[in-house]
């Protein structure tokens, strides 16, 4: 096991301030307080209490650094056996039974650890848990008996970082499958399965092909923006990135339902570019009419673009009405209205009009590569395109009518 080097040790509280004191456990067992104020010597106990997920988390860390290190050995601690299979406070808050049918005394003793640590999960789980479910925690506690995360089992050490520092045949990891609800009837089935269902995986050596590939699978189209947002999240996962890691980050890309919605949007956007660019009325072109309203400063009425684009006036006129609304698809989704104040683009038609802007200052549109579009959509969804882009977004979603 390689140790947490990022693990300070001046970040631990003072014992003092998680462990019950003398005069709080004479409080506790036999409500004697000496000289104290009983409201003081509560809230100290309360204060304690609170502090007992560092005591368990200092307790955990210790019995492992001290393993790792060699301080639990026979040589440096001969007797620590004898002293662990006799815990015993001849308390009957947490003394195991005196005897279990068919269990010799030797037996009992060596169960009798286990059984202390396992009847202080109990109290906690159902002190503290959502609901107690006895199965579920035994599950938990029979795979960190199974587990082996020490010297010699790398997998409680998680992070991406360790890979860099493990052999390349040591690239393995072990992920566990749950085993099904029935086999909880009986603890040497669970434990049975427990075993069969560490399946070794291989490490990908190459994650972002992997990922890359997996995406390109997907119902998702892969945009940089997608990738770079799966990428984030498999950086940022606690596990090292196997195939069934990686096809859990795609998976729950896939099922971003702002992803989606932004999918569906670019979808509606390209045919819907490729329809103004190719409707005409009488060798008129809708595409040279919207752009005209686009780059025309104030456009009151016809007479405002007759002049801009090689289109006559009735021409002109009967295009634009169909991008009001008159012709499919502007009846659903208009890119242009003529209301009191002159003719404006509708906010789909100012996204549209975005989209075709051409890098050049010539002021001539540019279509864009479908992957642009999808990329442009994926961007604004997931806040990684500027203000105005996304606000923009937001309102056509809730104006337009997109086909699912």
């Amino acid at each position: 096991m390689i140790l947490d080097r990022t693990m300070d040790a001046t970040d631990r509280l003072d014992c003092r301030q998680y462990n019950l004191s003398a005069l709080q456990l004479a409080h506790l067992l036999d409500g004697d307080i000496g000289d104290r104020n009983p409201k003081n010597l509560e809230k100290e106990i309360q204060d304690t209490a609170i502090q007992l997920d560092k005591r368990l988390q200092y307790l955990i860390e210790d019995i492992c650094i001290l393993y790792e290190q060699g301080y639990l050995n026979k040589e440096n601690w001969p007797v620590g056996w004898d002293q662990l299979s006799d815990l015993n406070r001849n308390d009957n808050l947490y003394d195991p039974p005196l005897g279990i049918v068919g269990a010799s005394q030797e037996t009992m003793d060596y169960m009798s650890m286990a059984m202390h640590l396992g009847h202080v999960c109990r109290l906690l789980y159902s002190a503290t848990a959502p609901q107690f479910d006895s199965e579920m925690a035994a599950l938990g506690f029979l795979i960190g008996l199974r587990g082996g995360w020490l010297s010699e089992d790398w997998r409680a050490e998680s992070s991406q970082k360790l890979l860099k520092v493990l052999p390349e045949e040591g690239l393995k990891a072990d992920i566990f499958e749950m085993p099904s609800s029935d086999t909880s009837k009986g603890l040497a089935d669970v434990l049975r399965q427990v075993d069969d269902s560490f399946t070794k995986e291989d490490i990908v050596q190459d994650e972002d092909i992997e990922l890359r590939n997996r995406l390109e699978e997907s119902n998702l189209t892969l945009t940089p923006t997608v990738f770079e947002y799966a990428e984030e999240m498999l950086v940022t996962a606690d596990f090292p990135a196997t195939s069934p890691v990686i096809e859990g980050v795609v998976d729950q890309t896939t099922a971003n339902h702002e992803l989606k919605k932004a999918e569906r949007l670019a979808d509606q956007l390209i045919q819907d570019i490729d329809s103004l660019v190719h409707h005409n009325y009488r060798g008129g072109e809708a595409i040279q009419v919207f752009w005209a309203i686009h780059t025309t400063e104030s456009v009151e009425d016809n007479d405002d673009i007759v002049g801009s684009v090689d289109t006559k006036k009735h021409q002109v006129s009967k295009l634009m009405t169909d991008l009001c609304g008159r012709e499919s698809p502007w009846d659903l989704r208009p890119v242009i209205v003529d209301g009191q104040f002159g003719i404006k683009k509708t906010n789909y038609g100012k996204l549209i009009a975005q989209l075709l802007t051409a890098e050049s200052d010539d002021k001539k549109y540019a279509v864009p590569p479908d992957n642009e579009i999808y990329d442009a959509c994926h961007a604004a969804i997931l806040g990684e395109s500027d203000d105005v882009r996304q606000e923009l977004m937001n309102e056509v979603l809730s104006e337009v009518e997109i086909d699912t």
